[in-house]
């Protein structure tokens, strides 16, 4: 009896030990095949908490990188394309010198005109590049539509908003992945004029000097009509002089004994054709984009051709057109200063998420993951005592009462 009662439980203790070491196997061959030391929640509640949550945070992470590098991509399309509207500027600047050039004739005239085409149709694709994916890049929040139409009558609007499109690029920064050219190219000062009456006509002598005049000097008024008159100066023949007075009667200025031309603040103004009296009044300032000026600049070529418009009369539209590009070049100057600035913060902030990621994989892997070397050894072990329960098993029962009388 007490040897069949010792067998037993050495037959059952056997089957246990063969039991627990084939599921020991099971479980480290797993850890050897995923590499995951924890396969449930119920392995490690902690740890396995831990380890979702570093994964969220990985993955986000690398959603930041994706956000970056379409922002990245999104600056650099902006910055090549203001940088080419820079360079058409350059040449446009370059062809309204030549044009106010006195020797030039009609036909050279003309092909200054054609050119001046060219680069208008130009500037007007740039100003509506799109992405890969067809979005405006500079029609502000309005990816949808292009920044500018083209009217009918050949003028040039603006559909863009004043806003921005933005991107996620890290848990704490968004940056700014459009601009909008209502912003930067829409409301762009152009020159500043004078309206004249009575024969006289004027030239820009020196456009800083008149600029810098008008600023200091221009009256506002909620009466449209008394602001005329607040801006509006007086020229009066006395003998072989020409005197200048402003809207409260004092005299400004006062041209030479028999002079017919009379430098006012950077305004050459003409007096051969003033008899007795004349005006002239500081226009009202207005903004409009570089496509619109061209556009007048153009025709005021052609109105020259056609003998519309005097040489002079052209002459100062060519030169109040060489204002709007330096102000428009300005204006997307700083723009490209701004792009400039967000492409460097987004490489900085591409290098910190890269390095916020490694240090969380790293995290992750340290609790999570098994090291190869450790889990080799783990599973040459368990194999070794499975095959020593097996042994034993085989050992228990091939023995009988008989082996232990023996």
């Amino acid at each position: 009896m007490t040897a069949r009662v010792a067998t037993d439980s050495m037959y059952r203790n056997s089957v246990y030990y063969m039991q627990r070491r084939n599921l020991e196997l099971e479980k480290v061959n797993e850890q050897y095949n995923t590499g995951k030391k924890y396969q449930s929640a119920a392995d490690s509640p902690s740890n396995f908490a831990s380890t979702m949550r570093l994964e969220h945070d990985i993955a986000m992470y690398e959603q930041y990188t994706t956000n970056s590098g379409y922002a990245l991509d999104n600056l650099t399309l902006e910055e090549t394309s203001l940088s080419t509207i820079n360079e058409v500027l350059d040449r446009a600047n370059v062809l309204l010198q030549s044009g106010v050039n006195g020797s030039y004739s009609g036909t050279e005239l003309n092909s200054i005109s054609q050119e001046l085409k060219e680069i208008q149709k130009q500037i007007y694709d740039l100003i509506n590049t799109k992405t890969a994916t067809g979005e405006s890049i500079f029609s502000g929040g309005l990816s949808d539509i292009d920044a500018y139409l083209c009217q009918d009558d050949g003028t040039y609007i603006c559909q863009a908003d004043c806003s921005q499109r933005f991107v996620q690029a890290s848990s704490s920064a968004k940056i700014a992945v459009s601009d909008s050219a209502k912003n930067f190219f829409e409301h762009v000062e152009t020159a500043r004029s004078v309206d004249v009456t009575g024969g006289l006509t004027f030239s820009y002598s020196d456009y800083q000097s008149f600029e810098s005049f008008y600023n200091r000097n221009y009256l506002t008024d909620t009466n449209s009509a008394a602001e005329i008159t607040k801006n509006t100066y007086t020229v009066t023949q006395s003998g072989t002089e020409y005197i200048v007075k402003d809207s409260a009667g004092a005299e400004v200025a006062r041209s030479a004994a028999g002079a017919k031309n009379l430098n006012f603040n950077g305004l050459n103004l003409n007096l051969e054709n003033v008899s007795g009296s004349a005006t002239f009044t500081l226009a009202t300032a207005e903004n409009d984009n570089v496509l619109n000026t061209i556009g007048k600049a153009i025709a005021a070529i052609d109105n020259y051709n056609n003998g519309a418009i005097t040489r002079s009369d052209a002459d100062n539209i060519l030169s109040q057109t060489q204002v709007s590009i330096r102000n428009t070049q300005l204006s997307v100057n700083t723009t490209m200063t701004s792009i400039g600035a967000r492409q460097n913060t987004l490489d900085n902030i591409i290098n910190a998420n890269c390095e916020i990621s490694d240090v969380k994989k790293e995290a992750k892997a340290t609790i999570s993951e098994v090291d190869l070397y450790e889990v080799t050894t783990d599973l040459t072990k368990t194999q070794t005592y499975l095959q020593m329960a097996m042994t034993s098993f085989n050992y228990v029962t091939g023995t009988s009462l008989f082996d232990y009388i023996h």
